[in-house]
């Protein structure tokens, strides 16, 4: 199997109506791509089927203008069913249908009153004065 050399970013902003955007690397750069400029590798994506949020890999050149993609690859899409095929290094988004059910009545999490600790900012009450 190849070894996969291209930087991951995350496609950040994306007009799909003018064909470019911008990818975000880990560093936290925004690096520009138009898609009339840039050599797509891997799974082949039409304009309308890029979305903000993809992972994507990336190679750069500089130009006067700054940072901008040479080469974007597009890896391929989640499976459905079985195991998902990212890219390593890169982990899988939570499942839409993996989501964890809402309590349907709130937990009572109180414990007993310290008196010897401060009451919350949140809560005022008398110190406790005991007789004895």
């Amino acid at each position: 199997m190849e070894e996969d050399t291209f930087k991951k970013g995350k496609i950040s902003k994306y007009f799909q109506h003018a064909g470019y955007g911008f990818i975000r690397d880990p560093q936290g750069h925004e690096v520009y791509f138009h898609l009339d400029e840039v050599r797509m590798v891997g799974e082949k994506r039409k304009r309308s089927e890029i979305k903000e949020g993809m992972i994507v890999g990336f190679d750069v050149s500089r130009t006067p203008r700054g940072l901008r993609a040479t080469y974007i690859k597009f890896y391929p899409r989640p499976q459905t069913s079985g195991s998902a095929s990212t890219p390593s290094g890169i982990a899988a988004p939570p499942s839409e249908t993996s989501t964890v059910p809402e309590p349907k009545e709130p937990v009572a999490t109180a414990t007993p009153a310290d008196p010897q600790s401060p009451a919350p900012a949140s809560e005022s009450r008398p110190p406790d004065t005991k007789s004895g």
